[in-house]
């Protein structure tokens, strides 16, 4: 939405394809988002991406292709859907 509207992105929220900070929409998409809580997000992002790649057997960080790629290409994005009865705790 920032790219279509002509506005930046808030600072922290990505990084261009060079490492570095960056606020433009188009560079973020040619790099990578920033895990959103610092270390505890990165933690909590890693850790759900282990127990959803090792659940379902899909891939696994890097092995993920875009999915901003070609519409032909699936991504092999894992996914898992975990319901739990808050009542037992």
């Amino acid at each position: 939405m920032a790219q279509d509207n002509g506005k930046p992105i808030p600072p922290g929220w990505a990084m261009d394809k060079d490492g570095r900070s960056t606020t433009d929409p188009k560079e973020a998409k040619a790099g990578s988002l920033l895990p959103i809580g610092g270390y505890k997000g990165y933690g909590l992002a890693l850790s759900i991406e282990l127990i959803c790649s090792a659940l379902t057997g899909g891939s696994f960080a890097g092995e993920i292709s875009s999915w901003l790629g070609e519409p032909s290409k699936p991504p092999k994005i894992p996914f898992s859907m975990i319901a739990l009865d808050i009542a037992n705790f």
